[in-house]
């Protein structure tokens, strides 16, 4: 009777379970650390709480593009591309996974694409930059 006493006076908040959005930040926190398994079970958690959250997969693909699991990393960003499909982070992803892969041609699309939806990226830049291509994406514009 103590104990449930005790339980009672607690509030509901000391009862909940962490959020997509916690798990998805300390996911962010773990690969920024180093802790790459870690960081992909967090970012597998929040993508099992929020299912329709791209950045969830967005986080699984760095991560696995962290441990050199190019195709990993391709198909996590794939994932988030289907929940965003408008978002420049994303294509940005994918032309690095691509790139690892050999897919040069489809990494500076996919680069491209991420200036095209956001032109402030400047991961995006670096990867056209690595092939040369910058220049003929700025005489685009």
């Amino acid at each position: 009777e103590n104990a449930l006493q005790t339980l009672a006076g607690r509030s509901q908040a000391q009862f909940t379970r962490p959020t997509s959005a916690e798990r998805l930040e300390a996911g962010r926190e773990a690969l920024n650390e180093g802790h790459l398994g870690q960081a992909l079970t967090l970012f597998s958690e929040a993508a099992e709480l929020n299912p329709e959250d791209p950045w969830p997969w967005h986080g699984r693909g760095d991560a696995l593009l962290s441990e050199a699991d190019a195709q990993g990393a391709l198909e996590a960003y794939d994932q988030a591309a289907k929940l965003a499909p408008e978002s420049g982070l994303v294509e940005v992803g994918r032309g690095n996974a691509l790139e690892r892969l050999g897919r040069n041609e489809e990494a500076v699309a996919a680069w491209r694409l991420a200036l095209q939806r956001e032109p402030g990226l400047e991961w995006a830049r670096a990867g056209l930059s690595r092939h040369g291509a910058l220049h003929a994406t700025e005489e685009d514009e």
